[in-house]
């Protein structure tokens, strides 16, 4: 006995535009979370070279801060100063100090974030290129192209754009599937020693003929409609 369908709907197209979309929603993926590392790690990179300029600047304020210190001493010295001066110079420097610490450990944690982002050994992450700069700002577009832009460009819109065409190709699919298949058929019966062979031919549908999957189309029609909700 041997058999064989024919779809009676575009069925079989229609699981093809599913598999596209299902494609199409993992490349957008796979974009989107290469984007997203992207400017993460642009963002760790320019914290890290500001945290730097920040450094040396505070560096300076503290060498200013200690050098008038040992200069309030030495007016100290020549009855120009009082002792309340010198401790206000002393107070001066160790808030300086302190900051430079608190600048210290911010640069350890964004070395250690920027070497966890690229994988590497935190002790290849040393000091920024001599070049590293910012590039100009950028002109900013008036507010009704700005908000077409972000719509166009936003990560979380385009994705859900590509699981509502995922939902919409798959409700297509189940309305595909509610008409049925037609199933041909062909027999060879023969016993040995016997002349008499039979050849049988079947022909089938299943019955309701249309009207079918019913449950399969609301519940692609739920989905559809919850991701077009959100």
């Amino acid at each position: 006995e041997f058999g064989f369908t024919i779809p009676l709907s575009g069925r079989l197209s229609r699981q093809d535009d599913v598999h596209a979309a299902r494609a199409r929603e993992a490349e957008i993926a796979l974009v989107v979370a290469h984007r997203r590392e992207y400017l993460e790690l642009r963002r760790l990179y320019a914290a890290w070279v500001l945290n730097h300029r920040h450094e040396r600047i505070q560096q300076g304020l503290l060498d200013a801060a200690e050098r008038s210190l040992e200069l309030t001493r030495r007016l100290v010295q020549a009855g120009g100063a009082t002792a309340l001066d010198t401790g206000l110079r002393e107070i001066e420097v160790a808030e300086r100090e302190l900051e430079l610490l608190e600048i210290h450990a911010r640069r350890a944690r964004l070395v250690a974030a920027l070497a966890e982002r690229i994988g590497v050994h935190t002790r290849h992450v040393r000091r920024p290129a001599p070049d590293s700069g910012f590039r100009p700002a950028l002109e900013l577009p008036e507010l009704g192209r700005a908000k077409e832009i972000l719509v166009a460009n936003h990560p979380e819109l385009v994705v859900l754009r590509a699981h509502y065409e995922v939902a919409e190709q798959e409700l297509r699919l189940e309305i595909a599937r509610q008409y049925p298949d037609l199933s041909l058929g062909g027999s060879y019966e023969g016993d040995p020693g016997e002349t008499r062979k039979v050849w049988g031919l079947a022909l089938g549908i299943p019955v309701p003929v249309f009207d079918r999957n019913q449950q399969g189309i609301a519940i692609a029609r739920g989905e559809r409609d919850r991701i077009r909700a959100s």
